[in-house]
């Protein structure tokens, strides 16, 4: 699904796609989702998240274009699936989680 309300990159700093890939196996039905706090993963709102597509091996991938972080740790995933980080330099981490969709709902 294409980002809603992507916005230019601040001056001197290009945006870069960055790609997820998550290994879950899920029951029928069952589809996975990334939201987070930037509008390009859907501010938080599952109806508007990055819908991530399914490979055998119930590998789910999905990629959007992004701003870089200002620190090389601002956007990471930790164990329980949130991202999160240091950030720096007056923006913001990008923090993301990933969303089970039973038959579309979250």
């Amino acid at each position: 699904r294409p980002a809603r309300g992507a916005s230019p990159a601040p001056a001197g700093r290009e945006r870069v796609r960055v790609r997820f890939s998550v290994a879950r196996e899920l029951s029928f039905g069952e589809s996975m989702m990334l939201v987070g706090s930037t509008d390009e993963v859907g501010a938080w709102d599952t109806d508007e998240g990055l819908a991530l597509d399914w490979h055998e091996g119930d590998v789910w991938t999905g990629s959007v274009t992004l701003a870089p972080p200002s620190a090389p740790d601002a956007a990471r995933g930790g164990e329980d699936g949130e991202g999160g980080g240091g950030g720096g330099g007056g923006q913001a981490p990008l923090l993301f989680k990933l969303v089970v969709l039973r038959d579309g709902a979250p």
